[in-house]
């Protein structure tokens, strides 16, 4: 029985950290929810970025802008129940980390979200034109469903309202906090 020789040895481990980091790297696991808080507007082209977080913690940047309109808004298929793809596509244009979240936080996010799904919005009030919208919102898994489900946390811009809830209130300070850390 012949024994590897260590450069062999060597360019296996090689070879298989690559693999790992390559696979670990992409978004496998299926997330219970995606939380974001983002800026859109159509008054020039197209432009939409922001900050979001998966419920695996990772917390990450993105953003498109296109003047002419080349990039696309999002539109997933059903719009009242997009799928975990459909909603990383929403986020892959310039997508990069740019933290993680504790497991002691994301329990209290998850918190935040079962007490914010059933609140009601306040009456939407007009602020303006041409302002885009600040939306601090979360998607959250629907059971054994593919779909995620849309929890409005507040919006702000051409139209303004919020989630009645207190919970609501707290996660989108939290996610606007995440922002401002990017």
């Amino acid at each position: 029985m012949s024994v590897p020789s260590a450069s062999s040895l060597a360019v296996t481990a090689a070879i298989w950290c690559a693999l790992v980091a390559r696979v670990s790297s992409q978004p496998t696991a299926v997330s219970d929810f995606y939380c974001e808080n983002s800026y859109t507007n159509f008054a020039a082209g197209y432009q939409h970025s922001g900050t979001y977080v998966d419920g695996q913690g990772r917390v990450f940047a993105f953003g498109s802008e296109s003047p002419d309109s080349t990039v696309k808004p999002w539109q997933p298929k059903q719009p009242d129940l997009p799928t975990q793809q459909e909603l990383e596509a929403k986020y892959n244009h310039d997508r990069h980390q740019v933290g993680t979240i504790d497991a002691a936080t994301l329990t209290q996010v998850r918190r935040w979200l079962a007490d914010a799904r059933n609140g009601s919005l306040s009456k939407k009030a007009q602020r303006g034109a041409d302002r885009g919208s600040i939306a601090s919102q979360c998607w959250i898994r629907e059971g054994s469903r593919d779909g995620y489900r849309e929890i409005e946390l507040a919006i702000d811009g051409d139209w303004s309202y919020t989630n009645t809830t207190p919970a609501a209130a707290e996660l989108t300070r939290w996610l606007q906090s995440l922002a401002k850390k990017k």
